[in-house]
């Protein structure tokens, strides 16, 4: 049985406090799959993050921030003799990469952090929507998954980045109102996919 890990990208976001500037960038890939014992929160509707979920000891660079969320999606596929048998997609938040400012823990600060877990999620979900329409058209192997990965990923440093810029790292409160209703209507749209866990071949 052959099993493809793909490795999950992390986006570090920061909230600048005074320093003006591109503060996203993607960190290294790991490996976040099952039996990885490294500490995760899985995206749940109903469980937000608060800032016991920032364990970080040590602000992962020196940019000024307020705060910093490491999340991102990834999937693992199995195949035997050629054959894909098995498929599944994950949206995780780590705690232990992810650090606080603890002079700076309000709401608005938590709340962007949040979206950014969330835009993660909404990222995940169209990611499976592509998986699902590869299946109907016959065209679901592993060669397709990991080229849809790598574009959707692309798009996913693209929207997190732009979401920053746009929010000016939530100091923009009129374009943060914005983001958080645009969120919470891509989150409905995309309920249907929501279920992505596990993938039944």
């Amino acid at each position: 049985m052959k099993m493809l890990n793909y490795n999950f990208i992390f986006y570090p976001t920061v909230m600048l406090l005074f320093i003006i500037s591109a503060a996203f960038k993607p960190g290294e890939g790991l490996n976040k799959m099952p039996g990885n014992p490294e500490p995760a929160i899985c995206w749940d509707e109903q469980r937000k993050l608060d800032w016991n979920d920032f364990k970080a000891r040590r602000k992962p660079n020196g940019k000024i921030a307020a705060a910093i969320s490491t999340c991102g999606f990834g999937f693992e596929a199995k195949e035997e003799n050629h054959r894909l048998i098995s498929l599944e997609v994950f949206v995780k938040f780590y705690p232990e990469k992810s650090w606080k400012n603890p002079a700076h823990q309000t709401e608005a600060v938590l709340a962007h952090e949040q979206l950014h877990f969330d835009i993660t999620e909404l990222m995940g979900r169209r990611f499976y929507q592509e998986i699902l329409n590869m299946r109907q058209k016959g065209k679901l192997n592993q060669r397709n998954i990991k080229k849809v990965y790598e574009r959707m990923e692309k798009e996913h440093g693209e929207m997190q980045a732009l979401y920053d810029k746009q929010t000016n790292h939530s100091l923009n409160t009129k374009l943060q109102s914005w983001w958080d209703q645009y969120l919470a209507s891509e989150l409905i749209k995309t309920a249907p996919f929501s279920n992505y866990h596990k993938l039944p071949i």
